[in-house]
């Protein structure tokens, strides 16, 4: 079975502008601290969990999968109907918390899909994965073609080159058996992000969901210009918090 990186949509003439929801609204209220920085990236949140309203940009359009800056690898902002479908398959340890979204005077109803768990070490077949050595947001690539015996030695990898602003960027993603049986997962490091299986993927484009778009796992090449400017953003609006 073949599985893919979701992601939101660049193009703008569909979306409107490319970081769609930025800000939200401060709630006093719910507590210290950023209320998306502050989560830890894996591990259960509490259920009871509550979140401030979130700001569209008044350029963005209504998607069913909004870019979310503040939330971005935590979370996916999914619409309503996109939580129905859902509901339909297997989705490995999540949680969703509904949430409101506005622009302008009109306010509604998202929700904010969440993975408990990184799955890089089971679900990935590290031997058959295919790396590249780049320059940081992948500007320049430094090495292709590198192999890793697991998801540790990676991560390892990907840390040192961290530090003297360098980095590890998976070209071609090969899956493994363990994969099969979940048709949506999220991966942190490699590359962070969201994957469905052929089924679900199958489904979202039937039922016409809008502002989504897929990648397959053994296509994830280099960035495009957009995803650099957007991983930019996200790394500045993390450090400024």
């Amino acid at each position: 079975m073949r599985f893919y990186k979701i992601t939101f949509s660049l193009d703008l003439k569909e979306i409107g502008i490319d970081s769609q929801v930025q800000k939200f609204v401060p709630n006093p209220e719910l507590g210290e601290g950023h209320p998306f920085y502050s989560l830890p990236l894996e591990g259960e949140i509490d259920k009871n969990r509550k979140f401030p309203t979130l700001l569209m940009e008044k350029e963005a359009k209504w998607m069913d999968l909004l870019s979310f800056i503040p939330g971005s690898g935590r979370f996916l902002l999914i619409s309503s109907r996109f939580h129905v479908l859902l509901n339909r398959f297997k989705l490995a340890d999540y949680q969703i918390f509904p949430v409101l979204v506005q622009q302008g005077s009109v306010v509604r109803d998202y929700f904010l899909l969440y993975f408990t768990k990184n799955r890089a070490a089971e679900f990935v077949d590290w031997g058959h994965t295919e790396v590249m050595h780049t320059t940081d947001f992948a500007a320049q690539v430094i090495k292709m073609g590198l192999k890793f015996s697991s998801y540790e030695e990676f991560l390892a990898r990907k840390m040192e080159l961290l530090h003297i602003k360098e980095n590890l960027y998976v070209r071609a993603l090969k899956l493994s058996k363990a994969a099969e049986g979940t048709d949506m997962f999220r991966f942190i490091f490699v590359p962070s992000g969201f994957y469905v299986s052929e089924r679900l993927k199958d489904a979202i484009e039937k039922e016409g969901l809008v502002g989504i778009r897929f990648i397959p796992t053994e296509e994830l090449g280099e960035l495009t210009p957009e995803e650099k400017k957007i991983k930019m953003q996200m790394a500045a609006a993390a450090y400024n918090n």
